[in-house]
């Protein structure tokens, strides 16, 4: 059984959805595949994975979609001895951030550039980097700020590594889905593993581990936004 995530996802719920797996269903083997959204959605049309997570699908009739969570993003930055983190940040102010972010123009990007609109300001980055962990390498060395969800980062928060501030006026969002073919037949352990995707979610947000809001899973007008 091969399962698609994004890098931020699968460190949210890859040991969590194998753990659950072991114990329950001993006789299925999960193969992780990492990439981003879109093209995690395109390794599912295509046959190479059975269940991909993705963000912010477009509802399409080729693909069962179930709503998962939805995940705010915040300004994250190294942390700094002797000084106090920002609880908040007006998204507008974030035009003076020395930004590293996603260059491609899909998934986080995409969202931010959204929100620019919304606020009537551009955003430009002072470092543009294509993979989460150059990005937050590049965080980690003080080069600068990125806007980011949380759940690549949790450990990171705890040691007060990085700090993350929440981002007001308008606060970017993105909506976490599951999703399986709704083309071919699938099997039952596809749906299986989806709906164990959903349980597993739903249990980090409720243990305060994942920083996100449940969605319903007839939620469809959430994925359609």
């Amino acid at each position: 059984m091969t399962v698609g995530l994004t890098a931020s996802i699968s460190t949210m719920i890859g040991a969590a959805l194998i753990q659950r797996v072991e114990r329950e269903h001993a006789g299925l083997t999960l193969r992780f595949v990492s990439g981003f959204s879109g093209t995690n959605l395109q390794w599912l049309q295509r046959g190479e994975v059975d269940v991909a997570v993705t963000c912010d699908p477009e509802p399409t009739k080729s693909l069962h979609l179930t709503p998962l969570v939805r995940e705010e993003f915040f300004l994250v930055e190294r942390a700094v001895h002797g000084k106090e983190p920002r609880k908040r940040v007006r998204f507008p102010d974030l035009v003076t951030e020395q930004l590293i972010l996603q260059g491609t123009k899909r998934g986080i990007r995409t969202t931010i550039e959204e929100c620019a609109r919304s606020a009537g300001v551009s955003i430009l980055p002072k470092v543009e980097s294509d993979t989460y962990h150059s990005i937050m390498n590049l965080v980690l060395q003080g080069v600068g700020t990125s806007i980011l969800p949380l759940s690549g980062i949790g450990e990171l928060l705890e040691n007060e590594i990085v700090w993350a501030s929440k981002i007001v006026d308008p606060t970017p969002s993105r909506i976490v889905a599951v999703a399986y073919s709704a083309e071919r037949e699938v099997s039952s352990a596809t749906r299986l593993v989806a709906g164990i995707i959903r349980d597993v979610s739903t249990d980090l947000v409720e243990g305060g581990i994942w920083n996100a809001s449940i969605l319903a899973v007839d939620d469809s007008a959430a994925v359609q936004e």
